[in-house]
């Protein structure tokens, strides 16, 4: 006997041994008793607090294209600047 065969007949399909497929109705409509209605509102809550992982990052990420779009917007104020210490020690010597 292999250990397959010796588990097998233990446990069936994630049930206890004696329990079969035949207790299960597919197409039985749902208990309306059991059923939860959300309203919109508290299905987008849900949602965002499952999904706020996602969220969190998106937010790291548009902060760091933030980060070099300033930098990039100051190197290129830099870029036109006259060099201050030349010109001082140019008027010095003048």
């Amino acid at each position: 006997m292999s250990a397959a065969s010796i588990t097998a007949g233990v446990v069936q399909y994630g049930r206890r041994k004696g329990s079969g497929k035949q207790g299960i109705e597919a197409n039985r409509p749902p208990d309306l008793r059991q059923v939860a209605v959300l309203s919109k509102s508290d299905w987008l809550r849900i949602q965002d607090s499952v999904n706020g992982v996602n969220q969190h990052n998106q937010s790291l990420i548009e902060a760091r294209e933030q980060r070099e779009a300033l930098h990039v917007r100051s190197k290129e104020v830099v870029k036109h600047w006259s060099n201050t210490i030349a010109v001082s020690i140019n008027i010095q010597y003048v």
